[in-house]
């Protein structure tokens, strides 16, 4: 089942300085709440957990990417009933002041930094943020124990008391790289010749 968002996931939306981005996270079988600090998911070893708690605990550790002036604003899940079917809406929350922590984080505007992990499965699970802090450092990481914060990443979405979920349904797993460019379409749209 390679590349589909199935069984659910959870859509971050956040604001930058410069835009409004989403981030897609896929998760394993979720069973929905009347509201989404009701939801569970099911995790690899520890049986169900909070969704919400789950997520939110990503969100802290993507803060340092972003500045005060940054904001993650709302989590909505969404569920599939198989690998080709439409999402459906379920619930969602807006967050009240959750934002960055970064302080001195190097040019911001259009950096896209992708945090790649191999799953079980082969495949590879992705964090990818937008208008995300460079640090001022270009080059790709392959040392997972150069930067901290992306350990902590790493070490959280791979944890198997967690539910995220790779596309092709396995278990992140093992750090592959981190990488920064400029993101070729937010350059575009943020008139960046």
């Amino acid at each position: 089942m390679a590349n589909t968002l199935y069984p659910a996931y959870v859509r971050l939306d956040y604001t930058t300085v410069f835009g409004q981005h989403s981030m897609n996270i896929p998760v394993n079988e979720v069973t929905p709440g009347a509201t989404f600090g009701d939801n569970t998911v099911e995790s690899w070893e520890a049986g169900a957990i909070n969704l919400s708690t789950m997520i939110n605990g990503l969100i802290d550790l993507l803060k340092p990417f972003y500045t005060e002036d940054d904001s993650f604003d709302l989590k909505t899940l969404f569920t599939l009933a198989t690998p080709a079917s439409d999402p459906v809406w379920r619930n969602q929350v807006s967050l009240v002041a959750s934002v960055g922590t970064g302080t001195d984080i190097g040019w911001q505007k259009a950096v896209q930094t992708t945090v790649s992990i191999r799953s079980t499965e082969g495949g590879v699970f992705r964090v990818q943020m937008m208008d995300s802090g460079s640090f001022d450092e270009w080059n790709k990481l392959t040392n997972l124990s150069t930067i901290p914060a992306v350990e902590d990443i790493v070490e959280y979405v791979s944890d198997p008391e967690n539910g995220f979920r790779a596309r092709d349904g396995g278990r992140p797993a093992a750090f592959i790289e981190m990488s920064k460019t400029l993101n070729e379409q937010l350059r575009k749209s943020y008139k960046m010749f």
